[in-house]
């Protein structure tokens, strides 16, 4: 049978969905990263960490901001702690 985690799907947009499974991957790959910038990462370090483009970067790092995992500072986000 398989794992529901792994194909429910959380809506971010009306264009754009990502498995559940993903957040875990982004808190390791971006928290990890973002640990060692504590005046936080640009949308092209995100690309960089993270592997979206620009299209599916930027909805995606709003959701962050908005669930409380980073919060923007001008054109960087900085992790939450």
């Amino acid at each position: 049978m398989t794992n529901p985690t792994y194909i429910v799907l959380s809506d971010l947009t009306n264009r754009f969905f990502f498995l559940y499974g993903t957040y875990a991957v982004i808190n390791r790959l971006y928290g990890g990263k973002g640990a060692g910038r504590p005046t936080g990462l640009t949308l092209a370090d995100s690309k960089d960490i993270l592997g979206y483009g620009r299209s599916g970067g930027v909805p995606l790092l709003e959701y962050l901001d908005e669930i409380g995992f980073t919060r923007r500072n001008g054109n960087k986000r900085v992790l939450n702690t």
